[in-house]
């Protein structure tokens, strides 16, 4: 199996075949909301539910913590965990789901952030992740812990 810096630039396996979710949200096709509820699905087992809004900057006080935890702050991201983000174009946050956290880089994908990435294996030193490498656009927040 090739490690994740070669994973880097691919798509993740079954991006397209993504579904809708159902249940008690809705996400649009190609949202990172909607991506991170899949990629929870796919790569970690988790159907994520929500008692109350979930624009993606209320993911961390609106999903339901049975199966997950949410955790505020700028922690040391943990592999299948979600990084939740406040800012962005219209206000209403960003999600990333992490792929590993490996000698010293994150591995994260996302969609709906970068024209062109969406889907697609990504990498930042963890330094930069925790620092301000997406600034002014969006505020980490927190995680949730899959």
């Amino acid at each position: 199996m090739p490690g994740w810096a070669d994973l880097v630039g691919t798509k993740v396996k079954g991006y397209s075949s993504f579904s809708t979710p159902v249940g008690n949200r809705s996400f649009k096709k190609a949202q990172c909301t909607w991506y991170c509820w899949n990629r929870a699905s796919y790569q970690a087992g988790k159907k994520l539910s929500f008692h109350s809004s979930a624009n993606a900057y209320q993911w961390l006080d609106a999903v339901d913590q049975a199966n997950c935890q949410a955790i505020k702050g700028k922690i040391t991201p943990v592999r299948n965990s979600i990084a939740v983000y406040k800012g962005g174009s219209q206000g209403l946050g960003h999600l990333l789901y992490i792929e590993a956290v490996d000698n010293g880089r994150v591995y994260f994908s996302e969609s709906n952030y970068t024209k062109g990435r969406d889907g697609m294996y990504q990498t930042v030193k963890t330094a930069d992740f925790l620092g301000e490498w997406r600034t002014p656009h969006v505020e980490l927040l927190g995680y949730i812990i899959l």
